[in-house]
């Protein structure tokens, strides 16, 4: 091989690593991996908090609401999942009494509120949305 192709080589594979470590520094994510959003930047976000908080009605009187969206993950996927960070606390809403709403069940003065992180499992074209995980400080 002439000396010249070799050096043409050793030059295209010097800048396609560059580029890639250009693309990684700039933040971008991992093909497949996780990749962090602005929680206020999408009302969907708020949306799927809710949704994801208010399934969870297993030993409680009270339904959680949603306090604060604290942080946002995106993961696509066939489909999208969602890595919710949320401050929760009991709402106002009795289980069974009411249906959830986010605009009727607000959370209850004075009492404490929870980090929790849920995944939401969203495939908008099959209209599923489910809760695959849902874990809060103890």
């Amino acid at each position: 091989m002439p000396q010249n192709t070799k050096m043409s080589y050793c030059r295209a594979a010097v800048v396609l690593v560059a580029a890639a470590a250009c693309h990684v520094s700039q933040g971008s994510s991992m093909p497949g991996g996780w990749t962090k959003q602005d929680p206020n930047a999408d009302a969907k976000f708020l949306e799927l908090a809710h949704f994801a908080t208010s399934s969870q009605t297993e030993r409680r009187a009270f339904y959680e609401t949603v306090v604060a969206l604290v942080a946002v993950e995106t993961q696509v996927v066939a489909g999208m999942n969602y890595k919710l960070t949320m401050r929760t606390g009991p709402s106002t809403c009795k289980i069974g009494a009411v249906q959830y709403s986010k605009e009727q069940c607000i959370p209850q003065e004075g009492k404490p509120h929870t980090m929790c992180v849920a995944v939401v499992y969203d495939v908008p074209w099959l209209h599923q949305t489910s809760v695959s995980s849902y874990k809060c400080e103890v």
